[in-house]
Formats: C-alpha cells, sequence, structure tokens
C-alpha cells in the first residue's frame, strides 16, 4: 500500500466500529494506521457487530496540531498514526439510557 507524506487532515474524520469495539476505543484511543473516513456515512458501513453501529468523531485537525501524524492512502482512507481518547467524540445513544 503506498501512502502519501504526513499531511494535515481535515478538521473532523470518522471512525466506524462495532459495540464491542467501541469500549476499548474509548479507553486507549485508536491504534497506529487506523483507516479513517471523511464521510461519517462511510465510516457507518465499516462499523459491525451484531448489527450494532458506532461512529467515532475524531477531532483530526486538533490531534494534528498536538502531533499526531496523517497519511492518505492510494484509496483516498486518511490512515492515523495513533489518536489518544481525547481527540474522539462518541454522541450519546439515543435509547441507551
Amino acid at each position: 500500500m503506498t501512502i502519501a507524506a504526513d499531511i494535515a487532515p481535515p478538521a473532523t474524520l470518522y471512525f466506524g466500529c462495532g459495540a464491542e469495539e467501541a469500549s476499548d476505543v474509548l479507553i486507549s484511543g485508536l491504534q497506529p494506521d487506523t483507516q479513517l473516513s471523511a464521510d461519517p456515512d462511510a465510516a457507518r458501513q465499516r462499523a459491525t457487530a451484531a448489527g450494532k453501529q458506532v461512529v467515532f468523531t475524531v477531532y483530526a485537525e486538533a490531534a494534528y496540531s498536538a502531533g499526531c501524524l496523517f497519511r492518505q492512502d492510494e484509496s483516498g482512507a486518511w490512515v492515523a498514526a495513533e489518536v489518544a481518547p481525547d481527540f474522539l467524540y462518541l454522541p450519546p445513544v439515543r435509547g441507551a439510557e
């Protein structure tokens, strides 16, 4: 996979995962080489786990300013070094109260 040099990402990116993986992401952040999307619908399509979908908003611009490296692969997907949990936002899930 060819990856371009480090470049500034958009202000926000998105990461989709299954509900079971979401708690690990909230605790540890995103692991190196995690693929992110600029399109929340594309991130939602990647999310799996018994039909439950979790889509994190990644404050990519803030993470980049703090030293996190971002690249784009040949398909246009964003690839992050690792992203600390401080730069992730998980919107409340309706009905989970």
